[in-house]
């Protein structure tokens, strides 16, 4: 085959031919030649400048051989190559969790479902959702008694509880018995049906901030990544995609209250929502980097929007950006794939594979979509130097055809794709299921391979855990929430499956039935599985010690001038008052009947 050379008249530029890929003994060797190809090349022109700068036909001119040359697009010239070997520089990392110093253990195998779930959860998030939280509540209603630290994991328990049960909410919290006993959860984990109903209707992930209705979750959203960031190492290969949280209820295009930005995607299964782009370990299926998308201008005014004039390109830099220059692979689907994505990532030291449709502009798609394979599964690698950096693109034959464009990879035949059909038996009584096989390059088998890993998660998290179908609700930021906390859970069980030594074949219900348990019999807060405790108050003084300081003097509640005053009414009966007073350092909620150990050390109001 000939050598792989540039018009120096259009371009100036020059790669190395097949037979250095051929001849080349090591990664090296091919390095150089790239780096000295470029040090001879003059400086090139953007995709865009290089489109304007291709001579126009003149005029009464016929079209020539060269002008119809489809492997001739926007002045950039691709070239068949026979052989090409992978480029990767950087040897194939394999992922690990970095455990912080509380979270250190002996052993492995040591760890619980709770340890991974705490792991994933972002730590830095749950002072400020307990703050919002407790502020919203007080704000509605004064007396209410602040969330703790441990009392909201119960609650995050109770919500992953919901997936595995098809009662309502309410039900859970039954004491009757009889041929299916009721869970009774108030009894066993000390968290009722009302403080679960308050909890749920005021939990908050944020304050307002300029108006922005979308800030507390945004907010949370940050804690997520700088979580994956600081506590994970991914693998070599990493995944963009998108996933949806689907919302059906109010649109804040038409009322204040609504999602601020509805997503509608016709092609997806639960395509009206919010849409957020994603980023995935390809090894584990873990989500380590999230982007909400906002409406045109919010978005136009993000990062690399500047130097990218392509969304795709941009969403990408900014999804893999705390692994720049860390030699690992991007693959994305046709919503990122381009030859700008490719040649970005290049710069920014990542290799990418992608698919292109749409995006093709410098790509050879029309070459590439009307060759003549000789049969089904065959394929064609072609090269071109982009701006001082080596692109492919690759064809291949399938039933439907399929174009990648990439920096790396191997254009040599891979395993056989195998597809199930079904076809008639001889007797014509029923079907059989026949494997049917077709060859297909590396690069395109390592593509689909590292590509699906975010639909594989979106479907774990949908259709098994389904806790956005569980948790009802007319809030769009609490739907969002759930949709977050899917996410957490789905990877703390990716995490469970693939780093604990007896992980690898647990089904993933079981795993949410363990956890939630652990987290509603957390003892977070030091109390243990019981948080309140009463004893009754009727008719009873409580014993004072000598050495035990009151912030008030406790009486009985119904000599109590503000008791006797609401006992006269129908209105304060209803009410059912109680006061709060201070007894040996633990403030005591008091009724009529009883008096209840909250264990806060926030004083409540007369």
């Amino acid at each position: 085959m000939e050598g792989i050379r540039w018009d120096d008249d259009k371009i100036g530029e020059s790669v190395h031919s097949s037979r250095v890929l051929e001849n080349a003994e090591s990664v090296e060797d091919i390095e150089d030649d790239v780096v000295m190809d470029e040090r001879d090349s003059d400086e090139e022109l953007p995709l865009e400048e290089l489109a304007e700068a291709e001579p126009e036909m003149e005029e009464g001119r016929e079209p020539t051989s060269i002008d119809r040359d489809p492997l001739v697009v926007k002045g950039i010239k691709w070239t068949i190559v026979d052989n090409l070997v992978d480029i990767r520089y950087i040897p194939k990392q394999r992922a690990h969790i970095l455990w912080n110093r509380t979270q250190q253990l002996d052993s492995e195998s040591n760890r619980r479902e709770v340890d991974y779930f705490l792991w994933s959860f972002p730590d830095k998030a749950v002072a400020e959702i307990l703050e919002c939280t407790t502020n919203s509540m007080l704000k509605s209603k004064p007396s209410s008694i602040p969330v703790s630290r441990g009392e909201l994991f119960k609650l995050l328990g109770f919500l992953l509880a919901l997936t595995r049960t098809h009662s309502k909410r309410r039900d859970l919290f039954s004491v009757s018995d009889g041929l299916f006993p009721a869970p009774k959860f108030g009894d066993r984990f000390g968290i009722h049906q009302h403080r679960v109903d308050e909890l749920l209707q005021h939990i908050s992930f944020g304050k307002v901030v300029d108006g922005d209705p979308a800030h507390g979750i945004l907010c949370f959203i940050d804690h997520f990544n700088k979580c994956r960031e600081d506590s994970y190492f991914p693998s070599w290969s990493i995944c963009v995609d998108e996933s949806m949280s689907a919302w059906r209820g109010k649109d804040g295009n038409f009322c204040s209250d609504g999602m601020p930005h509805v997503t509608k995607i016709a092609r997806k299964p639960k395509g009206v929502g919010a849409e957020l782009k994603d980023a995935a370990d390809s090894e584990t299926n873990i989500i380590i980097r999230l982007e909400l998308q906002e409406g045109a201008e919010r978005m136009a005014a993000k990062k690399f929007t500047d130097i990218c004039q392509s969304k795709g390109t941009a969403q990408t830099l900014r999804l893999t950006e705390p692994w720049h220059h860390s030699g690992r692979t991007v693959n994305g689907d046709s919503a990122f794939a381009s030859v700008q994505t490719a040649v970005e990532l290049k710069r920014h030291g990542m290799f990418f594979k992608g698919m292109v449709k749409t995006a093709h502009s410098g790509f050879p798609k029309t070459y590439l979509d009307t060759v003549e394979y000789p049969e089904r599964g065959d394929w064609i690698t072609l090269a071109a130097t982009v701006q001082g950096h080596c692109i492919f693109a690759t064809g291949w034959g399938d039933m439907a055809r399929k174009n990648l464009v990439h920096t790396d990879g191997v254009s040599g035949e891979g395993t056989p794709h195998g597809k199930r059909r079904w076809r008639e038996c001889d007797d014509a009584l029923g079907t059989e299921v026949v494997i049917r096989y077709t060859t297909q390059p590396k690069v395109v088998e390592d593509y689909f391979d590292c590509a699906k890993v975010i639909d594989i998660a979106n479907h774990m998290r949908q259709g098994g855990l389904a806790l956005e179908q569980a948790w009802k609700t007319q809030k769009w930021e609490h739907r969002l929430f759930s949709t977050l906390l899917g996410m957490i859970e789905t990877d703390a069980y990716c995490a469970w499956r693939h780093f604990h030594p007896d992980g690898a074949n647990d089904e993933h219900a079981d795993f949410t039935e363990e956890l939630a348990q652990q987290l509603l019999t957390n003892t977070i807060d030091n109390v243990g599985t019981e948080t309140r405790r009463s004893v009754s108050l009727e008719n009873t003084i409580l014993d004072v010690h000598a050495d035990e300081t009151l912030a008030h003097d406790i009486v009985l509640l119904t000599e109590h001038p503000k008791y006797a005053r609401n006992k006269k009414t129908a209105t304060g009966l209803a009410k059912r008052p109680y006061l709060d007073a201070m007894y040996a350092g633990i403030w005591l909620r008091c009724t009529a009947r009883h008096v209840q150990c909250v264990y806060h050390t926030t004083p409540g109001k007369w």
